[in-house]
C-alpha cells in the first residue's frame, strides 16, 4: 500500500549510473522512484510491490525488456510500460508496441521527453 499520493515508477537499467541519475531526476519531479538492476530485481519489486508506471532498458541481464514487458502486462494489465533502448531497431519497436508498451524510446534520452511520456502515462492510467 503507497504511503503517499505519489505515482510511483519502477526504473530497471543495468547500469547504476543510469539508474541513479535517472531517480534522482524523477524524485526531483515528484515521482516516488524504485529502482532495479536487471529484470529479475525488477520482477521481485512488482511482486512485493507493484509499480504505477515502469520504465524499462532493453538490454539487460536476465529477463530482457521485453519479457519484462510481458510479465507486467499479465500481472498488472493497468501498468504502463516505458522501453529504453541504446539497441533500438524498428523491429523491438513494433515488438514492444504490439506487447502492449505505452511508450518507446531511444537512448539517449532526454529528460524532457522522458518527463512528457512519463506524464502521459500516468494520466492514461488514471483514465476510467
Amino acid at each position: 500500500m503507497q504511503t503517499d499520493d505519489r505515482t510511483r515508477v519502477l526504473f530497471v537499467d543495468d547500469e547504476e549510473g543510469v539508474r541513479t541519475s535517472w531517480g534522482r531526476y524523477l524524485a526531483g519531479r515528484g515521482f516516488d522512484v524504485a529502482t532495479a538492476a536487471d529484470g529479475d530485481q525488477a520482477l521481485a519489486s512488482l511482486s512485493t510491490r507493484p509499480a504505477d508506471v515502469v520504465i524499462s532498458d532493453f538490454k539487460m541481464p536476465g529477463p530482457d525488456g521485453l519479457l519484462l514487458l510481458q510479465y507486467v502486462k499479465k500481472m498488472h494489465p493497468n501498468t504502463p510500460f516505458i522501453m529504453l533502448t541504446g539497441w533500438g531497431s524498428d523491429d523491438i519497436e513494433r515488438k514492444s508496441k504490439q506487447m502492449g508498451a505505452f511508450g518507446y524510446l531511444s537512448k539517449p534520452v532526454d529528460p524532457g521527453t522522458l518527463t512528457s511520456m512519463l506524464t502521459s502515462a500516468v494520466q492514461f492510467r488514471l483514465q476510467p
